[in-house]
């Protein structure tokens, strides 16, 4: 049992009560039986001397008013961590305050419902319609002013046909050509990859492709208007329409559509035939339709030769043939209204 002096009148601060528990010795009494008296152990600080009986009843009352408050405290500790408010939890801050928070009329309302609404003095009722509200973002469209003064006498001086190529790609030609039918003709140009030595090998194969570009008369510039999809090989000269002999961007079907073809030659030798015609509503090129010579499923009109291949009005009747020279014979391709249908070797 644990010896409790009678009180001190004197008054200490909590410092001083702690200051003198922390100096008081530990005084045990241990019963012994037949024994009428105790036998007593006392354990003395090693850095204070003994007390006389005024300091121990001090020391003591100090230890005893310690004792409740350390059992004040562990008490409320123990009620805070009962309370739900403070329950810790596995998510972070902000996601614990997102969990907590009321959702909103955007997060819970997925679909119309209805909400009845009371009026404060009346049973009437009233069924309202609750729907998300979409909030309308507009944004003001910037006007580019028109240029001012004349147009340019001749619109092609303003033409910078690098500006429709990057670097590293070779412009092989470009003919004017009345593609839209509009007063400033289409420009057609024909690019193909350059092998620049270390950079890219002479083993390498290239692409070439074709580019149409139109003036616009409001801003006196010149835009890409379409752009086909490369093939392989290196672009070859085509002569254009209008020229001695040439026939490329021509009315080469027999109709009012303009015919631009795209015409390669691969490291193996042989020579390759793109065929597209102009549509002037939506100003691109769209792949002309063929039958393989062996007959097979018809495809988009690419055409391929061993040694050379080029078109040629053979019946004279304003309707082009496609002709390709192989080392077996002859190939000529006809077109049926709809497509290019091969005919027997010659």
């Amino acid at each position: 049992m644990i010896r409790v002096p009678r009180r001190s009148a004197t008054q200490y601060s909590l410092q001083a009560q702690v200051q003198a528990w922390y100096n008081t010795p530990i005084v045990l009494a241990i019963p012994m039986s037949g024994i009428q008296n105790s036998t007593v152990l006392e354990q003395n600080n090693s850095n204070m001397p003994s007390t006389d009986k005024a300091g121990g009843t001090r020391k003591a009352f100090a230890f005893l008013s310690l004792t409740w408050v350390m059992c004040a405290f562990l008490l409320i500790l123990a009620l805070a961590a009962c309370s739900p408010q403070t329950a810790p939890s596995s998510l972070p801050a902000i996601l614990q305050q997102a969990d907590n928070a009321t959702p909103s009329l955007t997060e819970t309302v997925t679909a119309p419902t209805a909400t009845t609404i009371a009026a404060p003095a009346s049973t009437v009722t009233t069924t309202v319609p609750v729907a998300a509200t979409e909030v309308a973002t507009t944004t003001a469209a910037i006007v580019r002013p028109t240029p001012t003064g004349a147009p340019p006498a001749n619109p092609f001086d303003r033409l910078q046909v690098f500006n429709f190529t990057s670097p590293g790609n070779l412009i092989i030609k470009r003919d004017k050509l009345s593609l839209d039918g509009g007063p400033v003709d289409n420009v057609l140009m024909t690019l193909t990859e350059a092998r620049l030595g270390v950079t890219r090998p002479i083993t390498e194969e290239v692409s070439s492709v074709l580019n149409v570009v139109s003036y616009d008369p409001t801003y006196f510039e010149w835009n890409l208007a379409w752009q086909s999809e490369p093939i392989s090989g290196v672009a070859r000269l085509l002569p254009a329409t209008g020229a001695l002999g040439g026939w490329n961007g021509g009315k080469l079907l027999g109709t009012d559509d303009p015919v631009l073809a795209l015409r390669t030659t691969t490291l193996d030798g042989k020579a390759h035939l793109e065929l597209f015609k102009w549509n002037k509503t939506t100003h691109a090129g769209e792949l002309l339709k063929m039958v393989p010579a062996d007959g097979s499923a018809e495809k988009d009109a690419l055409f391929d030769a061993d040694l050379d291949i080029n078109m040629a009005d053979l019946n004279d009747d304003g309707v082009y043939e496609v002709v390709a020279d192989n080392v077996t014979g002859v190939q000529v391709w006809s077109w049926d209204g709809s497509k290019y249908v091969p005919k027997a070797v010659q």
